[in-house]
């Protein structure tokens, strides 16, 4: 037997018992991220189009969002904190910002079209502004 055998022998048992709805939990919100994703990308390229620089800029934007949440996160909240109260708020707050983005896009497609031309760094702009805030 060896030491990582041994780990896994000494698990409690009420460990175990909640491990299959832990993972069902993480699938459906992997799910529900790309989900998310598609949805946000779809919103943001009626709003600054769907050329192949508004795509890049979007997945861009996405993907620098969450690697900036994976960076400043531990800094933030201390590792006393109970790991699935931390998630399921970070969670709490991804729904927010993705009924806010929902309800907030008309009004940004209307500022975007009024104020801002139609180059690279104003839809980076209009990104950062929709995508930052939920994927950190």
């Amino acid at each position: 037997m060896t030491k990582h055998d041994i780990e896994i022998l000494t698990i409690p048992p009420a460990t175990l018992r909640y491990l299959p709805r832990l993972l069902i939990l993480f699938v459906g919100s992997g799910c529900a991220a790309l989900i998310y994703e598609v949805v946000w990308l779809q919103l943001l390229q009626l709003v600054i189009g769907s050329s192949g620089i508004s795509l890049g800029v979007l997945l861009g934007m996405f993907m620098g969002g969450m690697c900036l949440g994976s960076l400043l996160l531990p800094r933030l909240i201390s590792a006393d904190r109970h790991p699935l109260r931390i998630y399921a708020f970070l969670e709490l707050g991804i729904r927010i910002f993705g009924i806010a983005i929902l309800y907030g896009m008309p009004l940004l497609a209307d500022m975007y079209e009024g104020f801002m031309g139609h180059g690279a760094a104003q839809r980076a702009i209009v990104a950062v502004v929709c995508l930052i805030p939920p994927t950190v």
